[in-house]
């Protein structure tokens, strides 16, 4: 099995460094291409089909996969092939192609919305659900009953909509996703999902094909069709296992850990436009990385900043993969650390950043507005 994920993750990042300088070239031949506006990082315009280089690389590695193992005998476990796993397969490609239409249409963002559940309402008839939390320091066990549903749709909206958001900057989306990704696939194989450990490595080894022609400048952008992916395929992932075994089941708090660099972004800018009155969906320019880049940080120092931040953010996980007889208190002090030490960095640096932009939102407006 190890052989088979490790082959798995090699194959797909071959197939994106093969297949990308193709989209890239038929991509600039089509003129399919993202042109820099007042909220850009970029000055030139750039295609943005690399998350089409990813996904074909992670469904071929994928279709590799399942043949090798028709070949060698059946060395996939069961759960390779359940129901299961091919509703979570249509609900990842329903992401994918959603996406794809949404890099060339720009769907309103009520579109986008109900056309997200199609693949929540998947995951959710996979049994992928959040059926009970436990209380930190205590044996209380809430039981959702019919709110665990709902729950595991926000949960699975909330997540994909909230990586799509932080893909505002070269790098930045593609590398949380490649650490996010190895530290829950080390948990999935630990604890005996094959299956999922190895759709994790398959995606960290298609993004690192991708990251090739990414990282500052980019030649690509992976665009709506890579990033929302990402995210409702690692939203997924936190649920796999089921009411049982899931993340969820063994601490709430988590898969919070694992996505929330993401998630806080996202909350302060629903946060930051309510208090504007304008729409929660209308773009602006004050996201973390906008806001390290004005504080006179480098693009790779914000990489850095942001890539430290998710390996102390999802280091919980590996404590739970790789100490599963501590993962009572020890993994708790763990998780509330880490998010102790993030949160207190990331409000020093805002502090430190209205000091020096008492008024960013004006000064952030594009010239002439």
């Amino acid at each position: 099995m190890l052989l088979l994920l490790i082959g798995s993750s090699l194959t797909a990042f071959a197939f994106c460094l093969i297949l990308t300088p193709v989209i890239l070239k038929l991509a600039h031949h089509k003129e399919w291409l993202d042109n820099p506006n007042h909220r850009s990082v970029h000055k030139d315009p750039v295609p943005r089909l690399g998350g089409v280089g990813i996904f074909l690389s992670f469904f071929l590695a994928m279709g590799i996969a399942y043949a090798w193992d028709t070949l060698a005998g059946g060395i996939l476990p069961a759960e390779a092939k359940s129901w299961t796993s091919l509703l979570v397969l249509l609900g990842l490609l329903s992401t994918f192609l959603l996406g794809l239409l949404d890099d060339f249409i720009q769907f309103r963002a009520i579109y986008k919305f109900l056309l997200q559940m199609l693949g929540a309402f998947l995951a959710i008839g996979a049994g992928l659900t959040v059926t009970e939390l436990t209380v930190p320091f205590t044996s209380i066990v809430i039981n959702l009953g019919p709110f665990g549903p709902f729950l595991t749709l926000l949960w699975i909206i909330g997540i994909t909509n909230a990586v799509n958001l932080i893909d505002g900057m070269d790098g930045l989306a593609g590398g949380y996703s490649v650490l996010a990704f190895s530290m829950v696939g080390v948990t999935m194989a630990m604890t005996g999902h094959w299956f999922a450990a190895t759709g994790c490595f398959v995606i960290v080894g298609a993004v690192l094909g991708c990251l090739v022609f990414k990282f500052p400048p980019a030649k690509i952008f992976m665009g709506d069709a890579g990033s929302l992916s990402l995210g409702y395929f690692l939203a997924i992932l936190t649920l796999w296992g089921g009411p049982t075994d899931s993340l969820f089941h063994h601490l709430w708090i988590l898969p919070f850990t694992i996505v929330l660099i993401p998630v806080g972004d996202t909350t302060s800018a629903i946060l930051r436009r309510l208090r504007q009155r304008v729409p929660i969906w209308s773009p602006d320019k004050e996201h973390t990385h906008h806001k390290l880049l004005r504080m006179g940080f480098t693009t790779r120092q914000v990489l850095a900043i942001i890539y430290t931040s998710v390996v102390i953010t999802a280091s919980p996980v590996l404590v739970l993969a790789l100490w599963p007889a501590n993962a009572g208190p020890l993994l708790l002090w763990v998780t509330l650390g880490s998010i102790a030490i993030i949160v207190g960095l990331f409000s020093v640096l805002h502090i430190a950043y209205r000091k020096r932009f008492p008024d960013p939102v004006k000064e952030a407006a594009p010239s002439g507005s």
